[in-house]
């Protein structure tokens, strides 16, 4: 028998990474973007790059110049 709570599924892991993606860009976002090299710096997530690009595809980040990204709200 398998214990569910033991171990989270990826999809928790991926949300927990895509939300402190989507708030450093926040912090970092002085009005012209935020740097993709200082997001994915001090993300902390090892996956950051990739979880950009597919919020990017998703439309819930976009890039306003090339390397600054910004959320959509």
């Amino acid at each position: 028998r398998e214990d569910k709570k033991s171990q989270p599924p990826n999809d928790d892991v991926v949300s927990r990474d895509k939300v402190e993606v989507y708030r450093m860009i926040k912090e970092l976002d002085a009005g012209g973007g935020a740097d993709v090299t200082e997001v994915v710096t001090r993300c902390g997530a090892g996956n950051a790059e990739a979880l950009i690009k597919e919020m990017i595809m998703a439309g819930d980040l976009f890039e306003v110049s090339p390397g600054k990204l910004k959320v959509l709200e």
